[in-house]
């Protein structure tokens, strides 16, 4: 598995404390399902789901209290995780969540030892061998960004769906603010979302535009040319902004409806 709940999970205690345990400096609520898991990987362990395995949680009442808000607290784990593990990487949790440059988390520095200590790999390994079919949207790409359309102020948005099965891609107004609307056109010419490929099942003019797993669906091939339309290859329509959603037309370099601008998302 590429993470894991930190409710439902099962290890050896003597890896676990050999491992490091859990981040002391963490606190209350959140992040250490992700830490964890990523300190698993990077130095040396796999993480394994059991469908057949059947497990129970049963949460306790919350006799503790979050300062400053469950989601400050949430951030402050996060970061601390982000901190040790992700490198570089860490610039995308910046542009989604701004406001947790700033936010100081404490000394790590026993966490950055502990990861010298056991010898980890560096968080592009786990990328490459663990989750190598997630999209990281500014490499192997020709452009990246919010498509903006010319004729309306709308993106293509995703509309924070994560999952496998066929769904809408929407058009929403801009803004810098959300990721459902970064998408990128890779080297590979798939135009998609961290996870999600925009497809067309049954492409033919005026055919509704979707979104599909990358893994498991069609794997639909977009050009994007000088002219700022978008057009699919396999049926040479273009990319079309519609009042019902985006979908295929007949190209028209002269409709402002099917042009579109990849936005630098900062």
């Amino acid at each position: 598995g590429v993470t894991m709940v930190g409710t439902a999970f099962a290890i050896q205690k003597e890896y676990f404390f050999e491992l490091g345990g859990y981040d002391e400096g963490m606190t209350v609520w959140g992040g250490e399902n992700l830490e964890m898991s990523w300190r698993v990987w990077l130095c040396g362990g796999r993480l394994l789901h059991v469908p057949c395995s059947r497990t129970g949680h049963v949460p306790r009442g919350q006799p503790y209290s979050f300062p400053g808000g469950r989601g400050k607290i949430e951030h402050f784990n996060y970061k601390r995780a982000v901190s040790v593990w992700m490198g570089n990487y860490s610039r995308f949790i910046y542009t989604e969540f701004p406001d947790m440059r700033t936010l100081d988390i404490g000394d790590i520095g026993s966490r950055l030892e502990l990861k010298s200590k056991l010898r980890c790999k560096e968080f592009k390994w786990y990328l490459q061998n663990v989750w190598p079919e997630l999209n990281v949207p500014d490499e192997n790409m020709t452009v990246w960004g919010m498509v903006a359309n010319d004729a309306h102020p709308l993106c293509l948005d995703n509309n924070h769906y994560l999952f496998q099965d066929l769904r809408q891609l929407y058009l929403s107004p801009c803004t810098e603010k959300i990721s459902s609307q970064a998408f990128s056109l890779t080297t590979d010419k798939l135009l998609r979302t961290s996870l999600q490929c925009v497809v067309v099942p049954d492409p033919k003019e005026g055919a509704a535009v979707k979104l599909q797993d990358c893994i498991i669906g069609t794997r639909d091939k977009w050009d994007y040319l000088q002219d700022r339309t978008i057009v699919h290859q396999k049926s040479n329509l273009c990319l079309e902004a519609n009042t019902q959603g985006p979908q295929l037309s007949k190209c028209n370099s002269s409709s402002k409806s099917q042009k579109w601008t990849f936005k630098p998302i900062h």
